[in-house]
């Protein structure tokens, strides 16, 4: 065997390998629930293995069949680089899901997530909720939206619809060209979303001018909103201690991914609800408005001059 110094990460802390009753076979088990069965060097392949998943493996010499297995790994998205992995599952699973797109744009880690800096507006028991999502998935939060830069993410929360502060949010995301994604709760479901990444998806005006059309009782449904309004202008808080958990593990899938880029989990323009109660989920895709005020074409375009109408 050649011999040589090889850089690698440690292997994914949710894959499993198993020494089968013939001691020349053993199985590579993925998260996924695929797996492979090597039906030599089982011996070789399981010392390979062990020091992948040794915390810090950094460069070792490598022989053909460890270097066969790095990039057999690497090719199924099995070698992790993220700080910590093995410390919460929920976090390594979220990481390999990401992991699994395609070379370049679309693969991406959760490392990606923590490096992208994030602002909070909005308050109340949300506000923890999403704090304490972003605190757990160990994510950069700015104080400040004026901190943010392109690749950063802001995200509005409320602990009921306040469609005037999500309105306020996406007008000044589309003017940075930054993105943003909405969580507040309505009843007992939680709404996330839609993830508005700026020139390319319907923007949360969208989703309000298309929302006004469909309604059949506009009047009822102004008084509904003002009524929202004064109970959040109040100061109230809605908390909740059994449905918190659920609410951070939501926020923080939600969140991780579109911090991530990996739009496949938190796809843009799709607002995304779960009742809290019955665990039913639904998606509603928002389409684009082609004459939004805040994103079509016209926004950015000059008002015209009397004397081009005459």
């Amino acid at each position: 065997m050649s011999n040589g110094n090889f850089p690698v990460h440690r292997i994914d802390p949710l894959v499993e390998w198993n020494r089968l009753d013939n001691p020349d076979r053993i199985q590579i088990r993925f998260p996924d629930g695929s797996h492979i069965t090597f039906d030599l060097h089982a011996t070789e392949i399981a010392e390979a293995l062990s020091r992948l998943s040794s915390s810090s493996p950094g460069e070792f010499a490598i022989g053909e069949i460890d270097r066969a297995l790095v990039a057999l790994l690497q090719a199924r998205g099995a070698l992790s680089s993220a700080q910590g992995a093995g410390l919460d599952w929920a976090v390594d699973m979220l990481d390999y899901v990401m992991r699994q797109g395609k070379v370049g744009a679309g693969r991406t880690s959760v490392e990606v997530a923590r490096a992208t800096p994030v602002a909070i507006v909005g308050g109340g028991w949300m506000r923890d909720r999403v704090e304490a999502a972003l605190d757990a998935s160990s994510m950069t939060v700015r104080s400040a939206q004026e901190d943010l830069t392109p690749d950063s993410l802001i995200v509005a929360c409320a602990d009921l619809p306040d469609l005037t502060l999500f309105a306020e949010v996406n007008a000044t995301a589309q003017h940075h060209g930054v993105r943003c994604t909405f969580i507040h709760r309505m009843i007992s479901r939680l709404i996330v979303g839609p993830l508005v990444i700026p020139g390319e998806t319907a923007c949360f005006n969208c989703y309000l001018e298309r929302r006004k059309a469909v309604l059949s009782y506009p009047d009822e449904d102004a008084a509904h909103l003002r009524a929202v309004a004064e109970r959040l202008r109040s100061g109230i808080t809605l908390p909740s201690r059994l449905a918190a958990g659920l609410v951070e593990s939501l926020a923080a899938r939600h969140l991780m991914a579109a911090a991530a880029g990996a739009y496949d989990v938190a796809e843009p323009g799709v607002l995304q609800s779960m009742d809290l109660l019955t665990l039913a989920s639904s998606r509603q895709p928002i389409l684009k408005l082609p004459r939004c005020r805040i994103c079509g074409r016209s926004a950015s375009r000059p008002a015209r001059a009397v004397r081009t109408l005459a």
